[in-house]
């Protein structure tokens, strides 16, 4: 009985190397058209690996702190209703 008593526990951000599409979204209040969005015009680099696409954890914290004129982050921008 290998692993009786073991805990399983969640990593947290500081743990990930990279995250998952799905992992992103549910760390920023967009959708994924929006997110893709970002990623086909290059504002957030994204890693294939096989079929999965991951974004680095440094990208996705340059991407999340990035700040344009008024500085506010992309995903505050990209949230706000025009």
């Amino acid at each position: 009985m290998a692993n009786q008593g073991a805990m399983e526990t969640t990593p947290t951000d500081d743990d990930l190397r990279a995250f998952t599409i799905t992992q992103v979204l549910e760390r920023v209040p967009i959708g994924r058209t929006k997110l893709y969005e970002e990623i086909r015009e290059s504002r957030l680099p994204i890693i294939k690996i096989g079929s999965r696409t991951l974004i680095t954890a440094g990208a996705f914290h340059a991407w999340l702190y990035q700040a344009d004129n008024d500085d506010t982050p992309p995903y505050v921008r990209l949230t706000a209703r025009r």
